[in-house]
């Protein structure tokens, strides 16, 4: 390859020379860096390849999908991997009032600050702020399809300054519409 068709990029803190038509997991790949086999779809379905990177003109850092960033010259990155967003255990045939548990289980909820922090992480331009504020009002259709293209790669939640957990919310508010528990929404019965 000519040198003229390459650019230098930084992975954790390495310097490596790559083609200039690829995407970061296409370099990594490239470079022979091996795990970068064993992460997920490579097509933007999954999550696994979570990143932050930064661009060699900015100060801030970046988020988004590995697989679908194209390598820029002197372009920055890390894979964050899978971000630590614990799961709450509940069980949907217990619970009689889904909205009465949604604030028993993600008390942080309500604390949402408005910073729209979420949003700029999201590499699938959700509007996660949006979605949460539905939830809290109960709006579980709405959650549901706010969050259809969330691939759960946790960036929002790593984001969020009030430690919300967007994608066990959104996967929450998907389980108690599956089993026709939806929360009655301004005191009408649920449609369906």
């Amino acid at each position: 390859m000519a040198f003229q068709d390459q650019v230098s990029i930084q992975f954790m803190g390495k310097t490596y020379r790559v083609s200039k038509d690829s995407t970061l997991m296409g370099a990594l790949l490239e470079t022979g860096w091996e795990s970068a086999r064993e992460l997920g779809c490579l097509g933007g379905c999954c999550g696994t390849c979570a990143a932050l990177y930064r661009l060699p003109d900015e100060t801030h850092v970046r988020t988004g999908l590995a697989c679908r960033i194209p390598v820029r010259e002197g372009i920055s990155f890390s894979l964050v991997g899978c971000y630590p967003c614990p799961e709450p255990v509940y069980d949907l045939t217990t619970i009689d009032d889904p909205k009465q548990a949604l604030f028993d289980l993600f008390p942080e909820i309500t604390g949402c600050h408005k910073c729209g922090l979420c949003v700029t992480a999201c590499p699938q331009d959700i509007d996660v702020m949006r979605g949460m504020w539905c939830a809290v009002f109960g709006d579980y259709v709405s959650v549901a399809d706010h969050f259809k293209h969330c691939v759960q790669c946790g960036l929002c939640a790593r984001a969020c300054r009030a430690g919300l957990r967007p994608i066990w919310v959104a996967a929450y508010a998907r389980r108690v519409l599956e089993r026709g528990q939806e929360p009655l929404v301004g005191g009408q019965e649920p449609s369906g």
